[in-house]
């Protein structure tokens, strides 16, 4: 088990499993139904794609 979490945490440092992931989008969240998602904080007002309210935050 112990060589499947190195093999893991070497992966992280490389940056290998960071291709997919849009480093210009971050985490918010709606204070109307707590639905956590990721947007791109350069478009404003960010809305709850669950509920449609503007009521978010980021996180």
């Amino acid at each position: 088990m112990e060589n499947i979490v190195i093999l893991f945490t070497r992966k992280y440092y490389t940056g290998e499993n960071m291709d997919g992931i849009d480093q210009a989008k971050v985490y918010f969240v709606c204070n109307t139904c707590s639905f956590v998602f990721q947007a791109d904080p350069n478009f404003m007002p960010i809305k709850c794609p669950q509920c449609g309210s503007e009521d978010t935050v980021r996180t």
